[in-house]
């Protein structure tokens, strides 16, 4: 089965630029791929959560690697924060006109894995 989660059922490959122009659905979708740090409300408290989209690049046609992780924090360390802080991670997820280029897959592309990434999945 393939299941592609996407708004984009291009059958060419393309390439996204995040400027002023981009469509908002295509922004959206940029959003949801960025590596970035999700403010999260739980009760009365405040917290930062690391999101990888990285760990489900095949669902979009991506090819599936081991990540190197170049954000300074690790998956197991969700942070306790302020309203500041948690203002300025939504302002830096939601960040527009960044002139970042994004290369989206054909919609029937499937995602293939990478030997390193299926041994680190065994070892699990």
């Amino acid at each position: 089965m393939v299941y592609r989660p996407s708004v984009f059922l291009a059958q060419e490959d393309c390439i996204l630029l995040d400027t002023e122009s981009l469509a908002d659905d295509a922004f959206e979708f940029l959003v949801c791929m960025r590596s970035a740090l999700l403010p999260v409300r739980l009760g009365g408290d405040l917290w930062l959560e690391p999101y990888y989209p990285n760990r489900f690049a095949r669902q979009f046609g991506f090819d599936q690697g081991v990540p190197e992780n170049k954000l300074l924090f690790s998956v197991c360390e969700r942070q306790r924060c302020g309203i500041e802080k948690l203002a300025r991670a939504q302002a830096v997820l939601l960040r527009k006109d960044t002139t970042a280029r994004f290369y989206i897959p054909r919609s029937t592309r499937i995602g293939e894995c990478s030997w390193w990434y299926d041994l680190s999945t065994k070892n699990l």
